[in-house]
Protein backbone atom coordinates (compact mmCIF):
# COMPACT_ATOMS: atom_id res chain seq x y z
CA UNK A 1 0.00 0.00 0.00
CA UNK A 2 1.11 3.42 -0.86
CA UNK A 3 1.18 5.93 1.68
CA UNK A 4 1.11 9.71 1.09
CA UNK A 5 4.01 11.46 1.82
CA UNK A 6 3.98 15.51 2.70
CA UNK A 7 7.17 16.38 1.18
CA UNK A 8 6.55 19.82 2.21
CA UNK A 9 6.85 18.81 6.26
CA UNK A 10 10.54 18.82 6.22
CA UNK A 11 11.26 22.17 5.56
CA UNK A 12 10.04 22.15 9.75
CA UNK A 13 12.32 19.58 10.99
CA UNK A 14 15.20 19.66 13.22
CA UNK A 15 18.28 18.80 11.98
CA UNK A 16 19.79 17.85 15.14
CA UNK A 17 18.17 14.42 16.04
CA UNK A 18 16.20 14.20 18.82
CA UNK A 19 16.45 12.45 22.24
CA UNK A 20 13.36 10.22 21.01
CA UNK A 21 15.37 9.38 17.88
CA UNK A 22 18.41 8.66 19.05
CA UNK A 23 16.71 6.19 22.03
CA UNK A 24 14.49 4.43 20.21
CA UNK A 25 16.46 3.21 17.03
CA UNK A 26 14.18 0.38 15.14
CA UNK A 27 14.73 -2.52 16.42
CA UNK A 28 15.96 -4.42 13.33
CA UNK A 29 18.66 -1.68 12.09
CA UNK A 30 20.60 -2.55 15.27
CA UNK A 31 20.10 -6.27 14.46
CA UNK A 32 21.80 -6.08 11.19
CA UNK A 33 24.38 -3.55 12.17
CA UNK A 34 25.45 -5.34 15.30
CA UNK A 35 26.29 -8.84 13.58
CA UNK A 36 29.27 -10.27 12.55
CA UNK A 37 30.97 -8.90 9.45
CA UNK A 38 30.37 -12.15 7.30
CA UNK A 39 26.70 -12.80 8.85
CA UNK A 40 26.19 -9.02 7.81
CA UNK A 41 27.20 -9.39 4.19
CA UNK A 42 24.96 -12.34 3.70
CA UNK A 43 22.12 -10.60 5.39
CA UNK A 44 19.16 -10.19 3.01
CA UNK A 45 16.49 -9.23 5.46
CA UNK A 46 17.52 -5.73 5.77
CA UNK A 47 14.44 -3.87 5.42
CA UNK A 48 13.55 -0.28 4.77
CA UNK A 49 13.63 1.84 7.55
CA UNK A 50 10.49 3.43 8.32
CA UNK A 51 9.76 6.66 6.93
CA UNK A 52 13.36 6.89 5.11
CA UNK A 53 12.49 7.90 1.46
CA UNK A 54 14.39 5.68 -1.45
CA UNK A 55 16.36 7.11 -3.96
CA UNK A 56 14.83 7.81 -7.37
CA UNK A 57 17.75 6.18 -9.96
CA UNK A 58 16.34 5.32 -13.07
CA UNK A 59 12.83 7.58 -13.29
CA UNK A 60 12.58 11.25 -12.48
CA UNK A 61 11.00 13.16 -9.45
CA UNK A 62 7.56 14.13 -9.44
CA UNK A 63 8.44 17.49 -8.55
CA UNK A 64 11.19 19.81 -6.67
CA UNK A 65 9.51 18.82 -3.57
CA UNK A 66 9.92 15.51 -3.73
CA UNK A 67 13.66 15.82 -4.66
CA UNK A 68 14.33 17.95 -1.82
CA UNK A 69 12.50 15.95 0.57
CA UNK A 70 14.51 12.71 -0.55
CA UNK A 71 17.97 14.12 -0.64
CA UNK A 72 16.92 15.92 2.83
CA UNK A 73 15.91 12.57 5.07
CA UNK A 74 18.51 10.65 3.46
CA UNK A 75 21.52 12.26 4.32
CA UNK A 76 19.48 13.30 7.97
CA UNK A 77 19.49 9.42 8.41
CA UNK A 78 23.01 9.02 6.70
CA UNK A 79 24.03 11.30 10.02
CA UNK A 80 21.26 9.90 12.88
CA UNK A 81 21.70 6.18 12.43
CA UNK A 82 25.36 5.89 13.41
CA UNK A 83 25.06 8.11 16.20
CA UNK A 84 21.84 5.75 17.37
CA UNK A 85 24.25 2.32 16.69
CA UNK A 86 27.10 4.44 19.26
CA UNK A 87 24.13 4.36 21.95
CA UNK A 88 22.65 1.06 21.38
CA UNK A 89 26.61 -0.25 20.96
CA UNK A 90 27.86 1.11 23.95
CA UNK A 91 24.37 0.28 25.84
CA UNK A 92 24.52 -3.63 24.63
CA UNK A 93 28.57 -3.53 26.28
CA UNK A 94 27.51 -1.86 29.38
CA UNK A 95 25.15 -4.22 29.88
CA UNK A 96 25.37 -7.42 28.57
CA UNK A 97 23.09 -10.62 27.87
CA UNK A 98 23.26 -13.28 30.75
CA UNK A 99 26.83 -14.82 29.83
CA UNK A 100 25.92 -17.97 31.64
CA UNK A 101 23.69 -19.04 29.13
CA UNK A 102 26.38 -20.58 26.24
CA UNK A 103 24.02 -19.46 23.39
CA UNK A 104 24.00 -16.14 24.30
CA UNK A 105 27.60 -15.81 25.43
CA UNK A 106 28.97 -16.63 22.26
CA UNK A 107 26.04 -14.58 20.54
CA UNK A 108 27.75 -11.88 22.49
CA UNK A 109 31.30 -12.94 21.58
CA UNK A 110 30.64 -12.36 17.93
CA UNK A 111 29.28 -9.16 18.44
CA UNK A 112 31.37 -7.91 20.72
CA UNK A 113 33.69 -6.05 18.19
CA UNK A 114 31.45 -4.77 15.60
CA UNK A 115 29.56 -3.08 19.11
CA UNK A 116 32.95 -1.38 19.99
CA UNK A 117 33.74 -0.60 16.12
CA UNK A 118 30.75 2.17 16.70
CA UNK A 119 31.84 4.25 19.24
CA UNK A 120 34.58 6.36 20.80
CA UNK A 121 34.29 6.78 24.42
CA UNK A 122 34.85 9.76 26.62
CA UNK A 123 34.74 9.48 30.54
CA UNK A 124 34.20 11.80 33.67
CA UNK A 125 32.91 14.41 31.36
CA UNK A 126 32.65 17.90 33.69
CA UNK A 127 32.09 21.26 32.91
CA UNK A 128 35.39 23.38 33.41
CA UNK A 129 34.11 26.62 32.48
CA UNK A 130 31.88 28.74 29.64
CA UNK A 131 34.45 30.56 27.13
CA UNK A 132 33.91 32.73 24.15
CA UNK A 133 34.27 31.04 20.86
CA UNK A 134 34.49 31.88 17.38
CA UNK A 135 30.54 31.88 16.96
CA UNK A 136 29.03 31.93 20.46
CA UNK A 137 29.49 31.32 23.63
CA UNK A 138 30.89 27.30 24.43
CA UNK A 139 31.15 24.87 26.78
CA UNK A 140 34.85 24.05 27.96
CA UNK A 141 34.61 20.68 29.16
CA UNK A 142 37.48 18.39 30.90
CA UNK A 143 37.36 14.78 29.88
CA UNK A 144 39.40 11.95 30.14
CA UNK A 145 40.28 8.89 27.88
CA UNK A 146 39.04 4.98 29.34
CA UNK A 147 42.22 3.43 31.09
CA UNK A 148 44.73 1.51 28.79
CA UNK A 149 43.55 3.93 25.91
CA UNK A 150 46.66 6.72 24.44
CA UNK A 151 45.61 9.08 21.57
CA UNK A 152 48.32 10.62 19.18
CA UNK A 153 46.41 13.89 18.81
CA UNK A 154 48.12 15.38 16.16
CA UNK A 155 47.37 11.96 13.67
CA UNK A 156 44.14 11.95 14.90
CA UNK A 157 40.65 12.49 13.63
CA UNK A 158 38.69 12.03 16.75
CA UNK A 159 36.47 15.42 17.69
CA UNK A 160 37.52 17.27 15.06
CA UNK A 161 35.70 20.90 14.82
CA UNK A 162 31.70 19.71 13.46
CA UNK A 163 31.51 16.13 14.99
CA UNK A 164 28.31 15.93 16.90
CA UNK A 165 29.34 14.21 20.30
CA UNK A 166 26.73 12.55 23.04
CA UNK A 167 26.57 13.56 26.50
CA UNK A 168 25.02 11.65 29.20
CA UNK A 169 24.95 11.30 32.68
CA UNK A 170 22.72 8.45 33.59
CA UNK A 171 24.22 5.54 30.81
CA UNK A 172 22.44 7.22 28.45
CA UNK A 173 19.22 5.63 29.98
CA UNK A 174 16.81 8.49 29.64
CA UNK A 175 19.49 11.71 29.90
CA UNK A 176 21.01 12.58 26.43
CA UNK A 177 22.50 16.05 25.39
CA UNK A 178 23.33 16.60 21.73
CA UNK A 179 26.52 18.76 21.45
CA UNK A 180 29.01 19.68 17.98
CA UNK A 181 32.97 20.22 19.05
CA UNK A 182 33.45 23.82 18.82
CA UNK A 183 37.41 23.71 19.04
CA UNK A 184 40.04 21.19 19.77
CA UNK A 185 43.67 22.28 19.67
CA UNK A 186 45.93 20.22 17.67
CA UNK A 187 47.00 18.88 21.12
CA UNK A 188 43.99 19.14 22.99
CA UNK A 189 44.91 21.37 26.02
CA UNK A 190 45.44 19.47 29.27
CA UNK A 191 43.43 20.04 32.23
CA UNK A 192 44.04 19.85 36.47
CA UNK A 193 46.09 17.09 35.55
CA UNK A 194 47.67 15.20 33.02
CA UNK A 195 44.86 12.99 32.25
CA UNK A 196 42.47 15.37 31.75
CA UNK A 197 41.98 17.03 28.62
CA UNK A 198 39.97 20.24 27.40
CA UNK A 199 37.68 20.42 24.62
CA UNK A 200 35.16 23.15 23.44
CA UNK A 201 31.45 22.29 22.49
CA UNK A 202 28.07 24.09 21.78
CA UNK A 203 25.33 22.00 23.22
CA UNK A 204 22.79 21.74 20.35
CA UNK A 205 19.77 20.93 22.24
CA UNK A 206 19.52 22.82 25.43
CA UNK A 207 17.38 22.74 28.07
CA UNK A 208 14.90 26.12 27.63
CA UNK A 209 13.98 25.65 31.22
CA UNK A 210 17.34 25.70 32.30
CA UNK A 211 19.66 28.26 30.32
CA UNK A 212 23.31 26.32 31.61
CA UNK A 213 21.30 23.28 30.33
CA UNK A 214 24.82 21.47 30.69
CA UNK A 215 25.17 22.64 34.50
CA UNK A 216 26.32 25.29 36.59
CA UNK A 217 30.35 26.12 36.22
CA UNK A 218 30.04 27.60 40.02
CA UNK A 219 28.30 24.59 41.26
CA UNK A 220 29.43 21.07 41.58
CA UNK A 221 28.11 19.06 38.17
CA UNK A 222 27.25 15.21 37.67
CA UNK A 223 30.38 13.44 35.64
CA UNK A 224 29.04 12.96 32.23
CA UNK A 225 29.95 10.35 29.94
CA UNK A 226 30.61 11.25 26.06
CA UNK A 227 30.29 9.18 23.07
CA UNK A 228 31.25 9.94 19.12
CA UNK A 229 30.39 7.94 16.50
CA UNK A 230 33.16 6.62 14.57
CA UNK A 231 31.04 7.59 11.01
CA UNK A 232 29.51 10.40 9.73
CA UNK A 233 30.55 13.83 9.75
CA UNK A 234 27.97 16.41 10.72
CA UNK A 235 29.62 19.63 9.85
CA UNK A 236 29.64 18.07 6.23
CA UNK A 237 25.64 17.62 6.76
CA UNK A 238 24.47 20.49 8.42
CA UNK A 239 24.99 23.42 5.59
CA UNK A 240 23.79 20.71 2.85
CA UNK A 241 20.34 20.01 4.63
CA UNK A 242 19.83 23.62 5.31
CA UNK A 243 20.08 24.44 1.97
CA UNK A 244 17.62 22.03 1.26
CA UNK A 245 15.17 23.30 3.62
CA UNK A 246 15.03 26.68 1.13
CA UNK A 247 15.15 24.87 -1.68
CA UNK A 248 12.08 26.26 -4.52
CA UNK A 249 11.44 24.92 -8.18
CA UNK A 250 12.55 28.42 -9.27
CA UNK A 251 15.99 28.46 -6.80
CA UNK A 252 17.10 24.90 -7.81
CA UNK A 253 20.14 24.76 -10.38
CA UNK A 254 19.84 22.40 -12.96
CA UNK A 255 16.47 21.08 -12.08
CA UNK A 256 15.78 19.85 -15.58
CA UNK A 257 18.65 17.52 -15.27
CA UNK A 258 17.96 16.75 -11.24
CA UNK A 259 14.39 16.17 -11.53
CA UNK A 260 13.63 15.16 -15.11
CA UNK A 261 16.79 13.37 -15.61
CA UNK A 262 17.30 15.25 -18.70
CA UNK A 263 19.79 13.42 -20.32
CA UNK A 264 20.74 15.94 -22.97
CA UNK A 265 23.91 18.26 -21.78
CA UNK A 266 23.89 21.51 -23.59
CA UNK A 267 27.00 23.72 -23.52
CA UNK A 268 27.06 26.64 -20.08
CA UNK A 269 25.45 30.18 -20.99
CA UNK A 270 28.59 31.74 -21.64
CA UNK A 271 30.07 29.48 -23.92
CA UNK A 272 26.57 30.10 -26.68
CA UNK A 273 27.37 34.13 -26.19
CA UNK A 274 30.92 33.88 -26.45
CA UNK A 275 32.94 31.24 -27.65
CA UNK A 276 36.74 31.90 -27.95
CA UNK A 277 38.40 32.83 -24.52
CA UNK A 278 42.25 32.90 -23.54
CA UNK A 279 43.53 30.74 -21.58
CA UNK A 280 47.20 32.23 -21.11
CA UNK A 281 47.98 32.00 -17.55
CA UNK A 282 49.67 35.17 -17.96
CA UNK A 283 46.93 37.94 -17.58
CA UNK A 284 47.03 41.24 -20.49
CA UNK A 285 49.40 43.83 -19.94
CA UNK A 286 47.71 46.37 -21.75
CA UNK A 287 44.11 46.96 -22.80
CA UNK A 288 42.89 45.85 -26.00
CA UNK A 289 46.21 43.59 -26.15
CA UNK A 290 45.31 40.39 -28.51
CA UNK A 291 44.66 37.14 -26.52
CA UNK A 292 47.64 35.09 -26.25
CA UNK A 293 46.28 31.29 -26.22
CA UNK A 294 42.49 31.99 -28.29
CA UNK A 295 40.53 28.58 -27.57
CA UNK A 296 37.27 27.64 -29.03
CA UNK A 297 35.64 25.82 -25.88
CA UNK A 298 32.82 24.33 -27.42
CA UNK A 299 35.99 22.51 -29.50
CA UNK A 300 38.99 19.86 -28.52
CA UNK A 301 41.43 22.32 -27.37
CA UNK A 302 45.02 21.93 -28.60
CA UNK A 303 47.66 21.23 -26.72
CA UNK A 304 49.39 24.09 -24.08
CA UNK A 305 51.96 22.27 -21.98
CA UNK A 306 52.61 25.99 -20.07
CA UNK A 307 49.08 25.34 -18.58
CA UNK A 308 50.94 21.78 -16.23
CA UNK A 309 48.64 19.74 -16.59
CA UNK A 310 48.73 15.73 -17.93
CA UNK A 311 46.34 14.97 -20.56
CA UNK A 312 43.86 13.49 -18.17
CA UNK A 313 43.54 16.91 -16.57
CA UNK A 314 43.25 19.24 -19.44
CA UNK A 315 40.25 17.75 -20.75
CA UNK A 316 39.16 17.27 -17.56
CA UNK A 317 39.40 21.18 -17.72
CA UNK A 318 37.61 21.19 -21.10
CA UNK A 319 35.04 19.09 -20.07
CA UNK A 320 34.06 22.03 -17.01
CA UNK A 321 34.29 24.85 -19.29
CA UNK A 322 32.14 23.35 -22.38
CA UNK A 323 29.40 21.25 -20.46
CA UNK A 324 26.56 22.58 -18.75
CA UNK A 325 26.50 19.74 -16.13
CA UNK A 326 29.90 17.82 -15.73
CA UNK A 327 31.43 15.37 -13.06
CA UNK A 328 35.45 15.58 -12.84
CA UNK A 329 38.01 14.68 -10.12
CA UNK A 330 41.03 15.78 -9.09
CA UNK A 331 41.79 19.47 -11.08
CA UNK A 332 45.00 20.89 -9.89
CA UNK A 333 43.58 24.09 -8.04
CA UNK A 334 46.09 26.46 -8.64
CA UNK A 335 45.40 26.86 -12.51
CA UNK A 336 42.45 28.57 -11.57
CA UNK A 337 43.77 30.86 -9.01
CA UNK A 338 46.40 32.10 -11.52
CA UNK A 339 43.69 32.05 -14.47
CA UNK A 340 42.52 35.47 -16.01
CA UNK A 341 39.25 33.65 -17.10
CA UNK A 342 38.64 33.48 -13.49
Amino acid sequence: VEVEVDHEAFRDHPIVPSREELLNPPAHLLKHNTMPSRERRNNSDRGQIPGVPIMRVFGPYDDVDQYAHTQFELLRYDCLIPLQMAIASYKTICHPPDLTDQIEAATYAQRYESLQRNFRVYENVQLDSLVFGFHQVVYRISFRLPYGVSVNWEASKRLIPGTLVLLSKDGFENDIKVACVAHREVKPLTGRNRFEFLLDIFVENDNDADPLGYGDPNGISTPHVMLEATSGYFEAYKHIMTVLQDVTPSTLPLASHLINLDKKIGIPKYASLKRFYDLSLEAPTAKGEPPKFPVDITKLFPPYPEMGLDETQYRALQRILSRKVSIVQGIILHVFQSWPLI
